[in-house]
């Protein structure tokens, strides 16, 4: 029953592609903004380290002799180590950086406590408080090595598939930041012709623009006061309709209907201010298919102002991600969720859903909690907070077993000694603990049904002691007792009865039974019998 987890861990509105695209899209729009390379290398590093629990990023350039690793950005490590390993060897054997940049291969070092390229650096890293180095080089298209990307851990650690993937990503938009910026440096320090000059940032600005091109996200460049679309790439075009004629419109010329929907607004703002809008699931109605049927779709973006030498507003960035999918599976699956919460809580029979380990109660009907004798302030509360008084009981240990292991328990007629409104009293319960799993079939949570059975119980206990005191007085009066199976023609009786007749113990066929009865007596009993059954 996966929709019940807490929806904090599940519908966080953006899928891990998505967050990674934005933040591709984020370091895109400050190479386009012009912003300096290691402000650029920083924003890659925070975000590598969002993507990837307990990452501490390092990226570290080659020199101009392709001999040495200098510092390039690494904003969360530790200064002195940072400022220990810059002008770092590249050589095999020299730490991971150093040995992925000789080998132009990914390395490893899951523990750097016993890692043979970690002899030299390993009281380095231990006074720093790292265990783990995943370091990959940073190669451009024509095989030179522009650096290394390193992950560092507190604790031992291996990149599981999904982070290898991640990693290429963080290491292709890396590599082509560094050589784009490197590529404006050269411009510089070469002091190259106008000429030239032109030609190398049309051909870098050329190859920036094939990757905004190729980029899985919506990409587009919008120019001047009136927000003109100088650029846009596929997917852009096919989230807002295919069939339209953007390049060279403006906004609101080639997109009508988003104009009373305030996106004109915000363009302008972000233009004449010099300010990032970013947008999460806002809803757009576009004329997608240009027959005037309005479609409602949801996005994720970034309005990123563009900003000349000259610190005047050029243009805007625009960088966007469709979710409209993940929105409606999410809104699917609230509804789905407040349908079965609206079952849970307004069913007839005690329900409740205890999630986590520490079984936290999440959701109790009224019956349970009438069951229980407790009011609705227990929800939020551990279940063993809210029933303290089963301590010594079975019941933590129960739920307990049914988390860690999936088995469901199913209990018949289960004493449970409850503290209701007050009163300490002695109930019986039929109930059942079965686990609840999430989409990936991990246990999150516990469902607990129940029915109280108590007056049967005491039915059954009252029964069973009027029997026992029915005997006792059979027993006090030397009296015998027998039954008779009509079926069989059997008949069952007590030792008392086998004694007097000399029968076999238990029962006789009741023609046998009758020979044994004196002959004067014999057609009475029989009679006697007869009505009886008649």
């Amino acid at each position: 029953m996966p929709v019940l987890k807490d929806t904090v861990d599940s519908q966080a509105g953006e899928t891990q592609l998505e967050i990674l695209i934005q933040g591709q899209g984020e370091v895109f729009a400050l190479l386009a903004a012009g912003s300096p390379l290691p402000e650029v290398l920083s924003a890659i590093a925070l975000w590598a380290e969002a993507q990837i629990p307990g990452a501490l990023a390092s990226l570290l350039l080659t020199d101009t002799n392709g001999s040495h690793l200098l510092h390039g950005a690494a904003p969360n490590l530790p200064a002195d180590y940072s400022n220990s390993i810059n002008g770092l060897e590249i050589k095999a054997g020299n730490g991971s950086c150093g040995t992925a940049a000789a080998t132009k291969k990914t390395v490893i070092a899951e523990d750097i406590y016993e890692d043979s390229y970690w002899t030299l650096y390993r009281p380095l890293a231990a006074n720093a408080s790292l265990r783990s180095c995943w370091s990959t080089p940073l190669v451009n298209r024509y095989s030179k090595v522009l650096g290394t990307f390193a992950l560092y851990f507190k604790v031992p650690s291996r990149p599981r598939e999904e982070q290898l993937s991640m990693l290429r990503l963080l290491c292709q938009t890396a590599s082509v930041a560094i050589e784009f910026k490197q590529a404006e440096e050269e411009r510089k320090l070469r002091l190259l012709t106008e000429s030239e000059l032109s030609e190398k940032i049309r051909a870098e600005r050329k190859h920036f623009y094939t990757l905004l091109m190729h980029a899985p996200a919506m990409i587009a460049v919008l120019r001047g006061p009136d927000h003109v679309f100088e650029l846009t790439n596929s997917l852009y075009n096919q989230a807002v309709g295919a069939g339209r004629n953007l390049l060279g419109q403006s906004v609101a010329e080639a997109l009508p209907e988003v104009v009373e929907q305030g996106f004109i607004d915000i363009l302008n703002n972000v233009y004449n201010k010099q300010e990032p809008f970013f947008g999460n699931e806002v809803p757009l109605m576009l004329d997608r298919q240009g027959n005037g049927q309005m479609e409602e779709r949801f996005f994720n973006f970034v309005y990123q102002p563009i900003i000349n030498d000259s610190g005047d507003s050029e243009g805007i960035f625009v960088h966007a991600v469709d979710i409209t999918i993940q929105v409606d599976a999410r809104k699917r699956a609230e509804s789905s969720e407040e349908r079965f919460r609206s079952f849970v809580i307004n069913a007839p029979m005690p329900i409740g859903i205890f999630v986590g380990r520490e079984m936290r109660i999440q959701t109790a009907n009224e019956a349970i909690l009438q069951a229980w004798g407790k009011d609705a302030s227990v929800v939020g509360m551990t279940f063993r907070e809210a029933l303290p008084e089963l301590e010594g009981q079975p019941f933590y240990q129960l739920l307990d077993d049914v988390y860690t292991t999936g088995v469901p328990y199913i209990a018949t007629e289960d004493r449970v000694d409850l503290v209701r409104y007050g009163k300490l009293e002695i109930t019986y319960y039929n109930f059942t603990y079965k686990a609840l799993r999430d989409e990936k079939g991990e246990i999150f949570g516990v469902m607990n049904t129940a029915a109280e059975v108590t007056d049967l119980v005491r039915a059954k206990q009252q029964l069973a002691q009027t029997q026992a005191e029915l005997s006792n007085a059979i027993e006090l009066a030397e009296l015998g007792t027998w039954s008779i199976d009509l079926n069989r023609s059997m008949l069952t009786y007590s030792p008392r009865v086998a004694q007097w007749f000399n029968l076999p113990a238990h029962e006789a066929p009741l023609d046998e039974v009758l020979g044994r009865v004196h002959e004067d007596d014999r057609t009475k009993v029989s009679n006697l019998i007869q009505q009886a059954i008649a």
